[in-house]
């Protein structure tokens, strides 16, 4: 597995193969790194030692962070490569993030032009690489199909079609490294694993709610129109024109599919339903899948609440999730893989763990950790949150404008002296809340009445 010259799936399996189910599930987790300095201590010490080896940072790629990153993952990763008998380096991701500037999804979504967004990518994918981040858990490629879904903000847009089109091209720029004359290399120095999310139908919440919370743990599908969802993952993210040619990871989301004959698979959230995971990966994919982030625990485990902790981490990897994000609960992640191999039998239960590791360790392997995990703190400097750098956020900035035209003076000035335009004010159902909390509606006006009264004659209903 230490031979370079080998492909990267060949190295892969055969790690994985020397690996014990102890040995192994501590590698099937990822939590957050909770130190961030010169050296490792606390939580992170004690996760390293007990074999863990991946984490999200959002302090790595921050403004005002670049050369602390630079020591703490330098840090982070000989910590690793002197504890255990492999060698096995630290997956460092991040949540996606407009570092230096360069604009966010909706934003993308605003300038209708693939070629930039695959430029962005392409850029974004280097300041990525130089603060140490291998790993990102983006793109959200969700369908915003309810207009009042809370997560809109962190997805493109409705539409399938252009939805498939920006995950395909954020995905090529952001997965493959690129020489001077623009040349695909495939998988390189420049290169970050993408964790397309949230398989499937997250966009469809019940009522727009959070599947964070309980209360929107339902994905419903008014229209019978699952399949629409799906057009941005495999025909977008899982069919690139690029070398790296599929998305290498992706995430489940929390909800549960809705069906009144349940032939979306059982009342469980998406990471635990064979039917979710079926579709995957009797269809081909051999991603690596990672949980959305604290499954395991009371509140976000749907559907399988009489579980105990480790029985809920052997379910989620004997369905075929690859790793559980959110934990370093190493206890009883040991503990589910060896539930894995009661249930599943010795022999086959190890042969499905070790195809797990075998995926962790590919996508390690493809952006080069085990040839160099180390990085520059004067490449780091130099790459991110430069002048240059903010330059090229403010030009994607600009790019994203949508400009208004005021054609035949529709939008007049105000005068004070004419007669006030008379405007009706629709009352509308409005929430108030928090999607942790929940959500409470109300009927009350659209606009403020009183201020509306200044500058029109109000006519409203009268319920």
């Amino acid at each position: 597995y230490e031979d370079w010259r080998l492909d990267d799936t060949t190295r892969a399996t055969a790690l994985a193969n020397m690996l014990s189910a102890e040995e192994i599930a501590p590698l099937l987790t990822q939590g957050g790194w909770s130190s961030f300095g010169s050296s490792i201590e606390g939580s992170d010490l004690e996760y390293i030692e007990g074999g863990g080896r991946a984490g999200t940072s959002r302090s790595v790629a921050m403004p005002g962070n670049t050369a602390m990153a630079a020591d703490w993952v330098n840090a982070l990763q000989a910590l690793c490569e002197a504890t255990g008998d492999y060698g096995i380096p630290a997956t460092i991701s991040t949540d996606p993030t407009t570092i230096s500037g360069i604009i966010g999804q909706n934003a993308l979504a605003a300038t209708f032009d693939t070629e930039l967004v695959h430029e962005l990518a392409v850029e974004a994918s280097k300041q990525y690489r130089a603060v140490g981040v291998t790993m990102l858990l983006g793109p959200q490629i969700d369908l915003a199909s309810n207009t009042i879904w809370f997560r809109t903000s962190g997805t493109y847009r409705e539409d399938p079609a252009l939805n498939r089109d920006l995950a395909a091209a954020y995905i090529d720029g952001m997965q493959s490294t690129y020489d001077e004359n623009g040349n695909d290399l495939g998988w390189g120095e420049d290169s970050v694993v993408t964790i397309v999310k949230h398989f499937v139908g997250t966009g469809a919440s019940e009522g727009g709610r959070d599947d964070h919370s309980n209360e929107g743990k339902f994905i419903v599908f008014p229209g019978n129109n699952i399949e629409a969802h799906m057009i941005p993952f495999f025909d977008g993210a899982f069919n690139l024109a690029g070398a790296t040619e599929v998305a290498s990871g992706l995430m489940p989301s929390y909800g549960i599919l809705y069906s009144e004959d349940e032939s979306y698979g059982e009342f469980v959230g998406n990471a635990f339903n064979e039917f979710t995971l079926n579709l995957l990966r009797d269809n081909g994919y051999d991603g690596f899948i990672v949980t959305d982030w604290g499954i395991t625990g009371d509140g976000r485990s749907y559907g399988v609440d009489d579980m105990t902790v480790a029985e809920r981490f052997a379910a989620l990897f004997e369905v075929g999730n690859d790793q559980v994000g959110g934990t370093t609960d190493l206890e009883n992640a040991v503990a589910g893989a060896l539930l894995v191999l009661e249930d599943m039998g010795e022999e086959e239960g190890l042969a499905h763990l070790r195809d797990s590791a075998r995926r962790f360790f590919t996508i390690q392997m493809q952006v080069g950790l085990f040839e160099n995990p180390y990085i520059s703190k004067a490449n780091a400097i130099a790459t991110a949150y430069t002048d240059e750098s903010y330059a090229y956020g403010r030009e994607t900035q600009e790019a994203s404008i949508v400009m208004l035209k005021n054609s035949d003076n529709t939008i007049h000035e105000y005068d004070a002296s004419a007669e006030k335009p008379t405007v009706y004010i629709p009352y509308v159902y409005q929430k108030s809340g928090s999607k942790r909390l929940g959500y409470t509606f109300e009927c009350k006006p659209s606009i403020d009445l009183e201020l509306a009264a200044q500058y029109y004659n109000v006519v409203t209903d009268t319920l």
